[in-house]
């Protein structure tokens, strides 16, 4: 007759709080993994943010010759709609002649600073920087 196996009983109760260590050692690297993950996401999502902020820009330039004020309050509004805070972002309207014959040209570019989660390893925030060029319809 077999009797009951008290040995593997042993090193069960010997191991009790390997598992807690383990998890313990590898979660700070989970985490920062994360952060970085969710971090890119962010990055892309705000520069497509911003890169569509310029565009409605440079297309209501475009169209009518409007005052760079109306045109950075459009941005400030696109940003806002996507999800960031318009207080980081710096627009810039040029309007430009050239070629031959001459064509009127806008450029919209809005500059941002992106704060990351992973600037708590004194990581800097992310600067973005997205510029549109159209030709404008007005004369």
């Amino acid at each position: 007759m077999i009797g009951p196996r008290t040995g593997s009983l042993k090193i069960v109760k010997q191991e009790h709080g390997q598992s807690f260590a383990e998890l313990m050692l590898i979660l700070p690297v989970l985490l920062l993994l994360m952060a970085a993950v969710l971090d890119v996401g962010r990055s892309l999502q705000a520069y497509v943010t911003l890169l569509n902020a310029s565009r409605e820009a440079a297309i209501l330039g475009a169209s009518a010759q409007t005052d760079g004020g109306v045109l950075s309050a459009l941005v400030a509004d696109e940003l806002v709609r996507g999800g960031l805070d318009p207080s980081l972002a710096t627009t810039t309207v040029l309007y430009q002649t050239s070629g031959f014959p001459p064509e009127n040209h806008i450029i919209v570019q809005v500059d941002y600073t992106l704060p990351l989660l992973m600037s708590v390893l004194a990581i800097p925030n992310l600067q973005l920087s997205v510029d549109t060029e159209m030709v404008a319809y007005w004369q």
